[in-house]
């Protein structure tokens, strides 16, 4: 069962991500919906449920999927770096199949 620091330390790349033109709070917040209401996650036909953090005064926050015994499928980290401008880091396990059609999706 793999816990949030195994996830991260064994993901694509150790990461995927991308400068975007996109307050951070404007980022976390799509990123927030688009999950809630349009990907999909499956995990052997158990439920999945979202973690969202958002830490405004660090400035950045983080979306995590797991399954109901704990199990992390996937984070991503949402980070200010200016005002105007973001990085995004999405972390997924080196099992997943379509890391960069997933990664094109949430950019």
């Amino acid at each position: 069962m793999p816990t949030e620091t195994a996830l991260v330390a064994s993901s694509v790349n150790n990461g995927m991500s991308i400068e975007l033109n996109i307050p951070y709070l404007q980022a976390f917040r799509n990123l927030r919906q688009a999950y809630n209401h349009c990907v999909a996650f499956t995990a052997q036909n158990h439920y999945v449920y979202t973690d969202n953090r958002l830490e405004e005064h660090l400035e950045w926050g983080t979306l995590m999927a797991r399954t109901k015994n704990g199990a992390y499928l996937h984070k991503m980290l949402v980070e200010s770096l200016t005002p105007k401008q973001t990085r995004i880091t999405l972390f997924l396990p080196e099992t997943y199949h379509f890391t960069q059609t997933r990664f094109k999706q949430d950019i």
